[in-house]
């Protein structure tokens, strides 16, 4: 089955909009003629956010739908994706993360992403599945050491309150490249971010193959998602 609508503007369902990054993919998306669907737990904050980065109130109007929802909540992430007709030039993007000191278990981003693919595999869809992971995901669980990528998640994970982030990110990296070869789906690994002036950072060193620079700026990583 294709769901196409070569008439409309390209639509991006965004998990994590209101975070570091998020803020700046939902303004360069709206920017650049995309209709944008935010799955949010705060509507308001995503609305002084546009203020903030001086989005204007008129694509803000048209094309961002907010949608109020929790990360936690599989069943409301599911009906956002099959309620959004997605084609399949839209795109599917998660720069969500399991915030700093948050604990290990239970996982949240996995639960997250297993939901979206499931839902794009019940619908049938054939649009891309954009994740945000980190520089210390391995670029290929079936090939990288296991005892290496254990060391660094137990090692500097605690060190910088990021254990339960790391832990996700590996188990999305994991699902992806293990049960997902039936998704159209992309993983980047930035450096540091930080919400720091542009870089101007070359799109060719953001993706999958390599990290980018040791300090990514959070709008750099937004403008090469969107692009």
């Amino acid at each position: 089955m294709k769901n196409e609508a070569p008439n409309e503007a390209p639509k991006v369902v965004l998990f994590g909009a209101t975070g570091n990054t998020g803020k700046y993919v939902c303004k360069h998306a709206l920017e650049a003629g995309h209709s944008v669907i935010a799955y949010v737990r705060n509507p308001d904050k995503l609305n002084t956010l546009m203020t903030s980065l001086q989005v204007d109130d008129a694509l803000v109007s048209s094309n961002l739908k907010i949608v109020k929802g929790n990360l936690t909540d599989a069943t409301s992430i599911a009906t956002v994706i099959e309620q959004a007709c997605l084609s399949n030039s839209d795109a599917i993007v998660n720069v969500a993360g399991k915030p700093q000191r948050a604990p290990v278990k239970p996982p949240l981003i996995p639960v997250v992403i297993k939901t979206i693919c499931d839902t794009m595999r019940k619908l049938k869809l054939g649009c891309t599945l954009l994740n945000q992971a980190g520089e210390m995901t391995v670029t290929n669980p079936r090939t990288t050491p296991y005892f290496l990528t254990r060391c660094m998640i137990r090692c500097f994970g605690p060190l910088l309150g990021i254990r339960g982030m790391l832990e996700d990110n590996e188990d999305v990296a994991h699902y992806l490249y293990n049960e997902c070869s039936d998704i159209d789906w992309i993983m980047t690994r930035p450096g540091l971010l930080k919400d720091v002036d542009s870089k101007q950072t070359p799109t060719k060193v953001m993706g999958i193959v390599k990290a980018g620079p040791s300090v990514t700026a959070h709008r750099d990583l937004a403008q090469w998602t969107v692009s």
